[in-house]
């Protein structure tokens, strides 16, 4: 997914969350509602495709080290970002 299509998605949202009920016409207030729904699922689907691909490449690493530390330590060199909550044990 596009950085563009996303950060329109949450402008959507943020339009729609700063928009006054009172001070708006019906009509207008509908479309902002449904680009604001929209964009949610959007926001979402990115966040479900970010988990599955970082499952998957869990996944495939598990598949090839079977020794825990050995895994680790390729996970720490090759994609640190890929376990933020790993952190280096000290000792």
């Amino acid at each position: 997914m596009s950085d563009n299509l996303f950060e329109k998605a949450q402008k959507a949202v943020e339009d729609f969350l700063h928009v006054d009920a009172r001070n708006v016409k019906p009509d207008e207030f509908g479309r902002l509602q449904a680009k604001a729904n929209i964009g949610i699922k959007v926001m979402h689907d990115e966040k479900v495709e970010m988990r599955e691909s970082r499952n998957q490449a869990l996944r495939a690493i598990s598949m090839a080290f079977t020794d825990p530390k050995v895994r680790e330590e390729y996970i720490r060199q090759t994609s640190p970002k890929l376990l933020p909550a790993l952190e280096k044990k000290t000792a």
